[in-house]
Protein backbone atom coordinates (compact mmCIF):
# COMPACT_ATOMS: atom_id res chain seq x y z
CA UNK A 1 0.00 0.00 0.00
CA UNK A 2 1.45 3.62 -1.14
CA UNK A 3 0.66 6.11 2.04
CA UNK A 4 -0.62 9.59 1.11
CA UNK A 5 2.80 10.80 2.67
CA UNK A 6 4.71 9.04 0.33
CA UNK A 7 2.77 10.51 -2.48
CA UNK A 8 4.28 13.66 -2.81
CA UNK A 9 7.76 11.33 -3.67
CA UNK A 10 6.05 10.78 -7.04
CA UNK A 11 5.33 12.55 -10.51
CA UNK A 12 2.36 14.44 -9.92
CA UNK A 13 0.05 12.83 -12.58
CA UNK A 14 0.98 9.37 -11.09
CA UNK A 15 0.86 10.32 -7.99
CA UNK A 16 -3.18 11.64 -8.90
CA UNK A 17 -4.01 8.29 -10.18
CA UNK A 18 -3.07 6.05 -7.06
CA UNK A 19 -5.28 9.10 -4.98
CA UNK A 20 -8.18 7.71 -6.94
CA UNK A 21 -7.43 4.02 -6.78
CA UNK A 22 -6.72 3.85 -2.83
CA UNK A 23 -9.52 6.50 -1.61
CA UNK A 24 -10.46 3.40 0.59
CA UNK A 25 -7.07 3.31 1.99
CA UNK A 26 -7.25 6.88 2.34
CA UNK A 27 -11.10 6.95 4.39
CA UNK A 28 -9.35 4.29 6.47
CA UNK A 29 -5.78 5.58 7.39
CA UNK A 30 -7.53 9.21 7.91
CA UNK A 31 -10.96 8.16 9.80
CA UNK A 32 -9.42 8.87 13.17
CA UNK A 33 -8.28 12.45 12.10
CA UNK A 34 -11.98 12.98 10.58
CA UNK A 35 -13.05 11.94 14.48
CA UNK A 36 -10.77 13.99 16.12
CA UNK A 37 -12.41 17.32 14.36
CA UNK A 38 -15.74 16.37 14.77
CA UNK A 39 -15.29 15.62 18.67
CA UNK A 40 -14.18 19.11 18.82
CA UNK A 41 -17.53 20.20 17.18
CA UNK A 42 -19.31 18.08 19.68
CA UNK A 43 -20.44 20.60 21.73
CA UNK A 44 -21.98 22.88 19.01
CA UNK A 45 -24.25 20.05 17.96
CA UNK A 46 -27.87 20.97 16.97
CA UNK A 47 -30.20 18.67 18.51
CA UNK A 48 -31.04 17.33 15.19
CA UNK A 49 -27.52 16.33 13.91
CA UNK A 50 -25.63 13.59 15.67
CA UNK A 51 -22.11 13.14 15.62
CA UNK A 52 -21.73 10.41 13.52
CA UNK A 53 -23.68 12.94 11.15
CA UNK A 54 -20.69 15.45 11.31
CA UNK A 55 -18.02 12.45 10.87
CA UNK A 56 -19.82 11.32 7.14
CA UNK A 57 -19.48 15.35 6.57
CA UNK A 58 -15.56 15.29 7.46
CA UNK A 59 -15.37 12.35 4.79
CA UNK A 60 -16.77 14.10 2.31
CA UNK A 61 -14.27 16.55 2.84
CA UNK A 62 -11.38 14.15 3.21
CA UNK A 63 -12.45 13.00 -0.05
CA UNK A 64 -12.27 16.40 -1.72
CA UNK A 65 -8.76 16.73 -0.05
CA UNK A 66 -7.93 13.29 -1.61
CA UNK A 67 -8.81 14.28 -4.86
CA UNK A 68 -7.45 18.20 -5.40
CA UNK A 69 -4.10 17.68 -3.11
CA UNK A 70 -1.01 18.60 -5.16
CA UNK A 71 2.05 17.13 -3.36
CA UNK A 72 4.14 20.08 -5.37
CA UNK A 73 2.95 22.65 -3.02
CA UNK A 74 5.19 21.43 -0.40
CA UNK A 75 2.26 21.33 2.08
CA UNK A 76 1.45 18.18 4.28
CA UNK A 77 -1.78 15.99 3.42
CA UNK A 78 -3.12 16.12 7.27
CA UNK A 79 -2.69 19.70 7.00
CA UNK A 80 -4.68 20.12 3.57
CA UNK A 81 -7.27 17.40 4.48
CA UNK A 82 -7.84 18.83 8.05
CA UNK A 83 -8.69 22.29 6.29
CA UNK A 84 -11.55 20.25 3.93
CA UNK A 85 -12.74 17.96 6.71
CA UNK A 86 -13.24 21.10 9.34
CA UNK A 87 -14.60 23.26 6.28
CA UNK A 88 -16.89 20.27 5.08
CA UNK A 89 -17.88 19.85 8.94
CA UNK A 90 -18.64 23.92 9.38
CA UNK A 91 -21.13 24.29 5.81
CA UNK A 92 -23.33 21.80 7.51
CA UNK A 93 -23.40 23.24 10.92
CA UNK A 94 -23.83 26.28 9.27
CA UNK A 95 -27.31 24.58 7.48
CA UNK A 96 -28.54 23.79 11.04
CA UNK A 97 -27.53 26.88 12.95
CA UNK A 98 -30.10 29.24 13.86
CA UNK A 99 -30.04 33.00 12.15
CA UNK A 100 -27.79 35.26 13.91
CA UNK A 101 -30.63 37.68 14.43
CA UNK A 102 -32.58 34.87 16.23
CA UNK A 103 -29.66 33.56 18.13
CA UNK A 104 -28.53 36.72 19.27
CA UNK A 105 -32.42 37.37 21.00
CA UNK A 106 -32.69 34.04 22.60
CA UNK A 107 -28.68 34.35 23.66
CA UNK A 108 -29.84 37.79 25.26
CA UNK A 109 -32.98 36.47 26.77
CA UNK A 110 -30.92 33.59 28.61
CA UNK A 111 -28.15 36.17 29.99
CA UNK A 112 -30.92 37.81 31.65
CA UNK A 113 -32.55 35.34 32.86
CA UNK A 114 -29.21 34.37 34.36
CA UNK A 115 -28.24 37.31 36.15
CA UNK A 116 -31.57 37.89 37.48
CA UNK A 117 -31.90 34.28 39.11
CA UNK A 118 -28.06 34.74 40.13
CA UNK A 119 -28.98 37.88 41.80
CA UNK A 120 -31.73 36.60 43.43
CA UNK A 121 -30.22 33.32 45.11
CA UNK A 122 -26.98 34.83 45.44
CA UNK A 123 -24.71 31.95 43.26
CA UNK A 124 -23.85 30.90 39.80
CA UNK A 125 -27.96 29.40 38.71
CA UNK A 126 -27.77 25.90 37.24
CA UNK A 127 -29.33 25.87 33.42
CA UNK A 128 -32.73 23.71 35.02
CA UNK A 129 -33.02 27.16 36.71
CA UNK A 130 -32.49 29.40 34.17
CA UNK A 131 -34.94 27.43 32.14
CA UNK A 132 -37.92 27.85 35.10
CA UNK A 133 -37.39 31.57 34.71
CA UNK A 134 -37.81 31.68 31.33
CA UNK A 135 -40.53 29.27 31.14
CA UNK A 136 -39.08 27.06 28.48
CA UNK A 137 -37.45 23.61 29.01
CA UNK A 138 -33.76 22.72 29.66
CA UNK A 139 -33.58 21.54 26.40
CA UNK A 140 -34.17 24.76 25.13
CA UNK A 141 -31.94 26.58 26.95
CA UNK A 142 -29.09 23.90 26.06
CA UNK A 143 -29.68 24.32 22.37
CA UNK A 144 -28.89 27.80 22.98
CA UNK A 145 -25.85 27.17 24.65
CA UNK A 146 -24.93 24.99 21.66
CA UNK A 147 -25.81 27.40 19.45
CA UNK A 148 -23.44 29.67 21.14
CA UNK A 149 -20.47 27.53 21.04
CA UNK A 150 -20.64 26.68 17.60
CA UNK A 151 -20.56 30.81 16.81
CA UNK A 152 -18.07 31.02 19.40
CA UNK A 153 -15.79 28.82 17.53
CA UNK A 154 -16.15 30.57 14.27
CA UNK A 155 -15.66 33.87 15.71
CA UNK A 156 -12.67 32.85 17.61
CA UNK A 157 -11.23 32.16 14.50
CA UNK A 158 -12.39 34.79 12.60
CA UNK A 159 -9.80 37.13 15.78
CA UNK A 160 -6.68 35.22 15.11
CA UNK A 161 -6.93 34.70 11.32
CA UNK A 162 -9.87 36.77 9.55
CA UNK A 163 -11.61 34.85 6.69
CA UNK A 164 -8.37 32.83 6.04
CA UNK A 165 -9.05 29.44 4.75
CA UNK A 166 -5.86 28.10 5.86
CA UNK A 167 -7.18 29.13 9.47
CA UNK A 168 -6.22 26.78 11.91
CA UNK A 169 -3.02 25.25 11.23
CA UNK A 170 -0.54 24.00 13.69
CA UNK A 171 2.83 25.51 14.41
CA UNK A 172 4.50 21.98 13.28
CA UNK A 173 2.41 21.95 10.08
CA UNK A 174 3.48 25.56 9.00
CA UNK A 175 7.14 24.33 9.61
CA UNK A 176 6.96 21.75 7.49
CA UNK A 177 4.98 22.86 4.75
CA UNK A 178 7.91 24.43 3.54
CA UNK A 179 6.31 27.87 4.16
CA UNK A 180 8.80 31.15 3.93
CA UNK A 181 10.45 31.97 7.31
CA UNK A 182 8.00 34.96 7.66
CA UNK A 183 4.56 32.86 7.38
CA UNK A 184 6.06 30.57 10.11
CA UNK A 185 6.69 33.56 12.37
CA UNK A 186 3.44 34.68 12.08
CA UNK A 187 2.09 31.43 12.57
CA UNK A 188 3.98 31.57 15.80
CA UNK A 189 2.80 34.98 16.82
CA UNK A 190 -1.13 33.82 16.90
CA UNK A 191 -0.62 30.84 18.78
CA UNK A 192 1.57 33.14 21.18
CA UNK A 193 -1.42 35.37 21.17
CA UNK A 194 -3.59 32.30 22.02
CA UNK A 195 -1.44 31.49 25.05
CA UNK A 196 -1.33 34.11 26.39
CA UNK A 197 -5.44 34.64 26.23
CA UNK A 198 -5.87 31.29 27.62
CA UNK A 199 -2.95 31.97 30.83
CA UNK A 200 -5.66 34.83 31.45
CA UNK A 201 -8.82 32.52 31.64
CA UNK A 202 -9.85 31.83 35.36
CA UNK A 203 -8.72 28.39 36.15
CA UNK A 204 -12.11 26.37 35.46
CA UNK A 205 -12.29 27.88 32.25
CA UNK A 206 -8.98 26.69 31.34
CA UNK A 207 -10.18 23.04 32.85
CA UNK A 208 -13.22 22.83 30.62
CA UNK A 209 -10.62 23.54 27.46
CA UNK A 210 -8.31 21.81 27.99
CA UNK A 211 -10.56 18.71 29.16
CA UNK A 212 -12.02 19.44 25.96
CA UNK A 213 -9.21 20.24 23.30
CA UNK A 214 -6.63 18.08 25.02
CA UNK A 215 -7.65 15.64 26.79
CA UNK A 216 -10.14 14.91 24.08
CA UNK A 217 -12.75 14.22 26.58
CA UNK A 218 -16.53 14.68 24.86
CA UNK A 219 -19.28 16.48 26.86
CA UNK A 220 -20.36 13.52 28.47
CA UNK A 221 -17.44 12.15 29.84
CA UNK A 222 -16.42 16.48 31.13
CA UNK A 223 -19.76 16.22 32.84
CA UNK A 224 -18.76 13.01 34.80
CA UNK A 225 -15.06 14.09 35.91
CA UNK A 226 -16.42 17.62 37.23
CA UNK A 227 -19.57 16.13 38.37
CA UNK A 228 -22.23 18.25 36.67
CA UNK A 229 -24.90 18.22 33.83
CA UNK A 230 -24.07 17.85 30.37
CA UNK A 231 -25.96 20.85 29.91
CA UNK A 232 -23.61 22.80 32.19
CA UNK A 233 -20.60 21.35 30.36
CA UNK A 234 -22.11 23.44 27.32
CA UNK A 235 -23.16 26.35 29.13
CA UNK A 236 -19.49 26.86 31.03
CA UNK A 237 -17.87 25.72 27.53
CA UNK A 238 -19.74 28.45 25.91
CA UNK A 239 -19.07 31.06 28.29
CA UNK A 240 -15.05 30.29 28.04
CA UNK A 241 -14.56 30.47 24.43
CA UNK A 242 -16.72 33.94 25.48
CA UNK A 243 -13.97 35.15 27.46
CA UNK A 244 -11.47 34.11 25.60
CA UNK A 245 -12.29 35.80 22.07
CA UNK A 246 -12.63 38.75 24.49
CA UNK A 247 -9.12 39.08 25.91
CA UNK A 248 -8.14 37.99 22.47
CA UNK A 249 -10.00 40.79 20.64
CA UNK A 250 -8.64 43.00 23.06
CA UNK A 251 -4.87 41.65 22.41
CA UNK A 252 -4.92 42.22 18.80
CA UNK A 253 -6.26 45.52 18.79
CA UNK A 254 -3.32 46.16 21.37
CA UNK A 255 -1.20 44.60 18.54
CA UNK A 256 -2.24 46.68 16.48
CA UNK A 257 -2.88 50.27 17.74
Amino acid sequence: MIRIEEVSALPYRDAKEVRKDEKEEAVIQYLPLVKKIASQFSMALPAALEENDLIGCGIVGLLDAWEKYDPSRGIKFSAFASRRIKGAMIDELRKMAWAPRSFFSRLRQVQEAEEKTGHELQRSPTPEEIARELNWSGEQVEEVWRQCNFYSLLSLETVLFGEDQDAGMKLEEVISSGEDPGAVLQEKEKIDLLARALEKLPERDRVILALHYQEELTQKEIAEVLEVSNVRVSQLHARALQKLKKILTAQVEQNEG
